[in-house]
């Protein structure tokens, strides 16, 4: 409740005297409830503006009536406080000047604390609209020491707000631990996921891409390598447990379909937060062009998958120059557009390292994509199996970090990949028999 404007026990019934006595008065009072400090006061406000409300007779007769009706009598004052209002208080005389005082004052003192509470939530442009009220209001002549006080204090947060760099917006990657080690990534900032072949860089990718979405984070799919029901069959085997294989063969068994009805359930409830966009064989201008499309629809998480595919607008001396161009204008439109882009990159290994840590310099044809992007997630294997522990390594990472290690598990009861904490460096030589699900 609101601090009461009145707060005199005379002039609180002076006025609902006043107005008991000529109900015309109740309008020009501009009171409410709230205003009054006794409680006995406010709850015969509460009916007089009842029955003005319902268009009947405000006078002692319907008043009490009312009151009587609402068991409110008692706590009202009962009949001794009606008699008192209608014998001491003249018909026809209500102190207009003063209510139009106190309620400019309570005008001021609202927007007076609108305009602090604005100003502790960083909101600027709210501070500037309520303190133009305030100002407005003080002009009037109804400040006090107290409002005055406040109204310094809010020209000061206003200007300690406005000298303030512009903080800028940070969303979840999804995953927790990548979120733990990497912390919520900037908008604008560019990541990139580093693996080689058959390790499961588009799993990753699509995984984080449905755990943000499933923390309301408007999310973008852009393959430019699979074809819409490669992508749809993941997403759902993903959802529902059930091999992607067995989707796109249509080998779906009578045990699959209440799994499979589940997921496009939980697909169709994430219609708004998740969007997928397919570009086989697209250019880099096609690429930016889908980008602007999933922006506008106000996605802030985009997905990229996968650089080496992209083909430049321009021909280039070589393939390294050739990426190298199509991930600066990529990295470029994402900065101008706001939202956080995740390149996913191709990388070459060598036969006698396949089963160790990716380097950033490992970038399959990449020119100088290590510095263009903000921070780099390698993945790799112990060995090849779909259900094989992958290790993950922040490669880069701009604001710090670099060096953390986690690892992600594929559940064979669900297909999704969990996160296990843990350092690579405590894993054993061989992991075949620890770690392959029983």
């Amino acid at each position: 409740m609101s601090k009461p404007l009145l707060h005199d026990p005379e002039l609180e019934r002076h006025v609902l005297g006043a107005c008991l006595l000529k109900p015309s008065l109740l309008l020009a009072a501009d009171l409410t409830a709230d205003d009054f400090y006794g409680d006995a006061n406010r709850r015969m406000w509460e009916t007089m503006q009842a029955l003005t409300a319902r268009r009947e007779p405000v006078d002692i007769v319907t008043v009490r009536a009312k009151l009587a009706d609402d068991n409110q009598l008692a706590a009202a004052g009962g009949d001794d406080r009606l008699l008192d209002l209608a014998s001491t208080l003249p018909l026809d005389h209500l102190p207009t000047e003063r209510l139009r005082r106190l309620t400019r004052l309570r005008g001021l003192r609202e927007a007076v604390h609108k305009a602090l509470g604005a100003c502790e939530q960083a909101d600027l442009p709210g501070a500037v609209s309520a303190l133009a009220d305030a100002h407005q209001a003080a002009l009037a002549g109804v400040r006090n020491k107290r409002t005055q006080n406040a109204l310094d204090l809010c020209y000061s947060l206003l200007e300690e707000l406005a000298s303030r760099k512009p903080a800028v917006p940070r969303i979840h990657p999804g995953y927790e631990l990548l979120e733990q080690h990497l912390g919520s990534i900037p908008l604008g900032c560019t990541l990139a996921v580093l693996a080689s072949t058959n390790v499961g860089k588009s799993t990753y990718a699509l995984e984080m891409l449905l755990r943000a979405a499933q923390r309301t984070v408007v999310c973008g799919y852009l393959s430019v390598e699979d074809q819409e029901p490669v992508v749809s069959a993941r997403l759902v085997s993903m959802l529902s447990g059930v091999s992607s294989r067995k989707i796109l063969h249509h080998r779906i068994d009578e045990h699959d379909f209440s799994r499979i009805e589940r997921s496009y359930a939980e697909l169709d409830r994430l219609k708004h937060y998740l969007h997928v966009s397919i570009l086989q064989g697209g250019s880099d201008a096609d690429v930016c062009a889908a980008m602007s499309e999933l922006a506008a629809r106000g996605v802030k998480l985009l997905v990229v998958d996968y650089l080496q595919k992209i083909t430049a607008t321009k021909s280039y001396s070589s393939k390294a120059h050739e990426v190298s161009a199509s991930a600066t204008r990529i990295t470029s439109h994402a900065q101008r557009l706001g939202v956080v882009c995740v390149l996913v990159s191709q990388c070459t290994r060598d036969k006698t390292r396949q089963n160790e840590c990716p380097s950033k310099h490992d970038m399959k044809e990449s020119g100088d994509l290590e510095n263009m992007v903000d921070a780099i997630v390698g993945l790799w294997r112990e060995y090849e199996d779909d259900f094989a522990p992958t290790w993950a390594r922040l490669l880069k990472v701009k604001w710090g970090g670099v060096g953390q290690s986690w690892r992600l598990q594929r559940s064979q009861e669900t297909g999704r990949l969990d996160e296990i904490e843990g350092s690579d460096r405590e894993a054993p030589p061989d992991a075949r028999g620890d770690w392959r699900p029983r």
